[in-house]
């Protein structure tokens, strides 16, 4: 028996999630080049889709294990970056970056940005009928479906406002 979450979303931006995903994210990619320049921020364009490819991917492992409950912390960010309807902030201090943006993993921006396509579908299929699945973020704790749904779709849009595509 899966464990329900204690916090719920409103279903409005469960779908509101779902769709910005599924439809404007892929137009909007289409739009980004490599010279785009973002509006704040070190990330280039070519870094940001690979930032967004990996927190999408690693969101597809879904834990076998109970899930653990989150810390005073992981609670905090999570009632600021998934309950709250409110947008992320412009330049947050990402603690994976302290010490530079990494190299890409792609050799042009046209693949990543395929690769970062590709793994919005494969999110979509792992949670087919799975809505309190479990995985691991470390700076939120473990997510079911919904809260990683929002979370996408609130990082997604932070990152796409950055580069001017929505």
């Amino acid at each position: 028996m899966e464990a329900k979450p204690t916090l719920t979303l409103e279903p409005h931006r469960i779908i509101e999630a779902k769709r910005f995903l599924q439809t404007t994210v892929p137009a909007a990619t289409s739009k980004l080049l490599s010279v785009t320049k973002p509006h704040w921020g070190k990330m280039t364009a070519q870094h940001m889709i690979e930032h967004l490819y990996t927190a999408v991917i690693s969101s597809t492992i879904i834990k076998k294990t109970p899930p653990i409950p989150a810390s005073p912390n992981q609670e905090m960010f999570k009632n600021v970056l998934i309950y709250s309807p409110e947008p992320m902030a412009k330049n947050l201090d990402n603690p994976a970056f302290r010490f530079g943006l990494p190299d890409y993993t792609n050799p042009t921006i046209i693949e990543a940005k395929a690769k970062l396509l590709s793994s919005l579908e494969r999110f979509f299929e792992v949670y087919e009928g799975k809505n309190y699945a479990y995985n691991y973020n470390p700076f939120l704790g473990d997510l079911h479906a919904q809260e990683t749904l929002v979370f996408h779709y609130k990082h997604f849009k932070h990152h796409y406002t950055q580069f001017g595509l929505i």
